[in-house]
């Protein structure tokens, strides 16, 4: 804008500038809108990081990814307008090569459906839309932003799409469920949706009526399902999409190409491809391509002519075996990792990743679900929670004196109270796990009442005199309260799938400040009228309440060191600790006795320290633990899973890892199949 302006103009488009007489005025953004466009930005960056920079840019293939043909498949959609619209026969027309993916979303109305054979280059298409719909977005967020999901993840048929998405997005990419949905409705989203054919078998054909009602019910700008096609066509349902393409395998010529790209040291693989018309088949993946030109390179054409791999699953079993050997043998290291070791713990994570639906796993993402044996998983529910109620307590109990033999009982009567009803209510989940109920409030309430009746139950019976002025009926019932509360609350929301929730980032709500408040009020007055002639835990309460409520969870920016959410979930404690307990000390006791209290900011912090973080990571490091005494994983897991990546087994996403791809996973999967 020129520096001379000395008219009058108005630019109102987007609210931003107004010019008046040699002025210029920058008028901000509404607040809501300014908002608004930093978490969808960090929501974009999150994708572009992860999905394109992480795994596009680094695909194991990418050197040998040619040119894919592809076909059309007209057959395969419902196309609305087919029955409307007189259009010529293309079922099977093959698109012209060079054409952008992007210009074929945009011509299929972006109902776009992808298929393939397995290796085929499905996802890496998927993702190079990604990346041309990611440079489409505008700073003003007037298209939608891409978010690539895998559909693996839906396990229950009864279950809306719309649900899973919110959650997913929650989930995967630590987006507030509040602004999924609304995301959602306002069509700030497009969701690009891999592995239809990794959901179970018998859901399928549910999981595309779903995907059609999604469509119907919210009129996206866009969506895209990627699909092994036999997989698909054995559905008999079909997408009501706009279009279907097919990737074609690479052609003989494209084979030889990349083959004599390499020289010498893949002659024999190019000899034998010529005479073994089943691993020329197999060649014509392009991942295939790839894993047979590092596995077999200076491999004799015995070798590879060997009458034991006369079945498909023979000749890719050795071919995988081969590339394990060739990658384990292509680079040194001296940390401490034999080949059967690392074999053994890629097994398991591949094993664990399979159950669990996950392409990219993440350190902190460890439940105690991944602990199959149930003795196991107990162990963790009291160890946890044990290891809880004595750090709590000795807190505590540095005001109250008794810090050793009192604060031991103490901790441990509680830590076991809790471990217990823990162990009674995921054995509950577990008996009503098909019918997938959603936590609601009545069932936080009976948890909290329960662990209350517990903790209160079992301080009674070990009769230990902290406090001279109260009785031992005021402790149980105040002291239980408090871990009752926490605990309580907690685990009313939690199963052994999702019993570590890392605290990443906080931010401030006035409305959830209010209403929590209000609620502390009423839970704390009621304890000043059971107790009888003291005001202090009303205003204790209602402080407590609007503190603790007030700060909710913030979207973050993609994790980019492994076991990152622990580390964000340390920090948040030590700050919420600091927070509740400095603001507890200063204010809690001053409307009661006009003192600031020690007892308040004890009590504060320690509240905070558990809720904002430190549980998770009591939690995560228990689980840790275990797994390490199981021989699953090594002490020192991000080494090794580094180690992996070095070894192309494993990619390296933001803070995460997968496996290069989904056929060296399973793999992996089936090497071992031993119980925890």
């Amino acid at each position: 804008m020129p520096d001379n302006i000395n008219q009058d103009v108005a630019i109102s488009g987007e609210g931003n500038i107004v010019v008046g007489k040699g002025d210029v005025i920058i008028n901000p953004l509404p607040p809501a809108e300014t908002r608004l466009r930093h978490d969808l930005g960090i929501l974009l960056k999150n994708v572009e990081t992860t999905w394109i920079k992480g795994v596009l840019e680094k695909s194991v293939h990418e050197a040998a990814l040619l040119e894919l043909g592809m076909e059309l498949r007209e057959e395969a959609v419902d196309n609305p307008w087919r029955m409307v619209i007189e259009k010529p026969d293309r079922s099977r027309e093959e698109i012209p090569r060079g054409r952008k993916i992007k210009d074929i979303f945009d011509e299929a109305n972006r109902l776009l459906l992808i298929l393939g054979e397995p290796g085929s280059g499905k996802t890496t298409t998927l993702l190079q839309l990604a990346r041309d719909l990611i440079a489409e977005v505008d700073s003003a967020f007037a298209q939608p932003v891409p978010i690539i999901l895998n559909l693996a993840t839906w396990t229950n048929k009864q279950q809306p799409l719309d649900e899973w998405l919110i959650a997913e997005l929650n989930s995967k990419y630590h987006l507030p469920k509040r602004d999924g949905k609304k995301w959602l409705q306002d069509r700030r989203i497009l969701p690009l949706l891999d592995g239809l054919d990794e959901v179970k078998v018998e859901n399928r054909a549910a999981c595309v009526e779903k995907i059609n009602q999604l469509v119907m019910d919210y009129g996206l700008q866009g969506l895209v399902v990627c699909s092994r096609i036999k997989d698909y066509a054995d559905l008999s349902v079909r997408l009501a999409f706009y279009r279907a393409i097919y990737l074609q395998p690479l052609t003989p010529e494209q084979v030889d190409e990349y083959l004599n790209r390499a020289g010498e040291k893949l002659a024999s693989l190019r000899a034998t491809l010529q005479e073994d018309e089943a691993l020329r088949s197999m060649a014509q993946s392009p991942l295939i391509l790839n894993i047979m030109s590092l596995a077999y390179q200076n491999t004799s054409a015995e070798d590879l002519s060997d009458p034991a791999l006369a079945t498909d699953k023979a000749r890719r079993k050795h071919l995988f075996d081969s590339y394990i050997t060739r990658m384990f043998n292509r680079k040194g290291s001296a940390l401490p990792y034999d080949d059967e070791q690392t074999k053994h713990h890629l097994s398991w994570l591949a094993r664990n990743m399979q159950k669990h639906n996950q392409e990219v796993f993440l350190i902190e993402g460890l439940q105690p679900s991944w602990l199959s044996v149930r003795r196991w998983q107990w162990l963790y529910i009291l160890a946890s929670r044990l290891s809880g109620g004595l750090i709590g307590w000795f807190i505590l109990n540095q005001y109250f004196g008794e810090w050793w033999l009192g604060g031991l009982r103490t901790g441990l009567t509680v830590g076991l109270s809790i471990g217990l009803v823990d162990i009674l209510r995921s054995e509950w989940l577990r008996k009503r796990r098909e019918m997938r109920e959603s936590p609601t409030f009545w069932r936080s309430v009976t948890n909290v009442v329960v662990v209350w009746l517990m903790i209160a139950m079992s301080l009674g019976l070990v009769k230990m005199g902290l406090i001279k002025t109260l009785d031992i009926w005021n402790i149980a019932l105040i002291f239980g309260l408090l871990f009752a509360l926490i605990f309580g609350l907690r685990g009313s929301q939690q199963n052994l799938e999702h019993d570590i929730q890392t605290v990443d980032a906080l931010r401030w709500s006035w409305r959830r400040s209010l209403k929590g408040g209000l609620v502390g009020l009423l839970v704390g007055g009621t304890l000043d009228w059971l107790i009888g002639g003291v005001v202090f835990f009303g205003p204790f309460g209602g402080l407590s309440g609007a503190i603790f409520n007030g700060l909710t969870r913030e979207i973050v920016e993609t994790k980019s060191v492994p076991n990152q959410g622990i580390r964000l979930s340390i920090r948040n404690a030590v700050f919420g600790g600091l927070i509740g307990g400095i603001t507890l000390w200063l204010i809690g006791e001053r409307i009661i006795t006009g003192a600031p209290s020690a007892p308040s900011g004890l009590m504060g912090g320690l509240i905070g320290v558990l809720w904002y973080g430190g549980l998770d990571v009591i939690q995560h490091y228990t689980l840790r633990l275990i797994l390490v005494i199981q021989r699953h994983t090594p002490a020192n897991y991000a080494r090794f899973l580094d180690y992996a990546v070095d070894h192309i087994f494993l990619q390296k996403v933001g803070g995460g890892y997968r496996f290069i791809h989904r056929l060296l996973l399973e793999h992996f999967a089936e090497m071992y199949n031993k119980k925890d």
